[in-house]
């Protein structure tokens, strides 16, 4: 079987004449969209998606702050910048990079992000909000594999999907998202972790299986169900190659569609958050 690509970088470049569009507005009205970014030091991973943003602000023309503390009293020092960020009428958007592990103290300094700001969406309130079905922001990574087989004519409704993984990035979010009673939502959900019986046993129900579990080449063929969409969330760097958390040498050939790595969700997800600091900047024009 020779799955169909689900290709963002493709599909992320459409989104962006369209970004382009909006910021062209605003501007015309005398606002330049603007980003803040705090980073914690030694974060190697995080600095890495932080780059790529700094990127594609640079190319729509989004004014772009990047703040990288110390480990050393990190909370302290990232409660006084985000405060100054929240007062500051040309940051429309906050973004807390959150690094995988011990986050404890990047979600307290999520905590204190104004909500009108939290681009990415994770924020209490905001996460209230999308549980709710009355989204501020969608979040970034979920708009973004949404976008991806919305646009490459994958149908959600009455659809079963399983999602590996049940962080504040992607799983939760995503399947809130997903079970909402509108068009191209309407799934049925499973969400699966770590703790899961017999994980293959939920895998191979899935119409859609998504992978967001961050570990490097977890998913072999024993858990695919063939036919189904594959959409892998993962992104690990060894050496100067990257890998998935699916191991797409022996699962690409089982699936009728699947995300390329790198090239699938991360661009995209990119361009959703974007999104939201032009959303945010638009607000302003309310």
């Amino acid at each position: 079987m020779n799955p169909q690509i689900l290709d963002g970088r493709k599909l992320a470049t459409k989104f962006d004449e369209q970004l382009s569009k909006r910021i062209g507005l605003l501007k015309t009205a005398g606002i330049i969209p603007g980003l803040a970014i705090l980073l914690k030091e030694g974060d190697k991973e995080s600095a890495i998606f932080v780059r790529q943003k700094e990127k594609k602000c640079e190319l729509l023309g989004i004014e772009v702050v990047i703040e990288t503390l110390p480990k050393e009293g990190f909370l302290e020092n990232a409660t006084k910048i985000v405060a100054r960020w929240n007062e500051n009428p040309k940051m429309h958007g906050i973004v807390v990079q959150v690094p995988r592990g011990d986050a404890s103290e990047m979600r307290e300094v999520i905590k204190l992000v104004d909500p009108k700001k939290d681009v990415d969406c994770l924020h209490p309130e905001n996460i209230g909000l999308l549980s709710f079905s009355k989204p501020r922001f969608l979040p970034p990574t979920p708009a973004g594999i949404h976008q991806l087989l919305i646009k490459n004519k994958i149908n959600f409704d009455g659809k079963h999907v399983v999602i590996i993984g049940r962080g504040n990035l992607v799983g939760k979010p995503l399947a809130l998202l997903l079970l909402q009673k509108k068009k191209d939502a309407n799934a049925t959900v499973t969400v699966c972790h770590r703790h899961t019986k017999d994980l293959a046993k939920h895998t191979k129900q899935a119409d859609i299986l998504v992978v967001a579990i961050g570990q490097k080449e977890f998913i072999g063929k024993e858990y695919i169900n063939k036919g189904c969409v594959l959409v892998d969330v993962g992104i690990h760097k060894v050496g100067d190659n990257w890998f998935g958390d699916v191991k797409h040498s022996e699962v690409d050939k089982l699936v009728s569609a699947v995300t390329p790595v790198p090239g699938g969700v991360g661009p995209m997800t990119v361009t959703m958050l974007l999104s939201n600091v032009i959303l945010s900047a638009e607000n302003l024009l309310a």
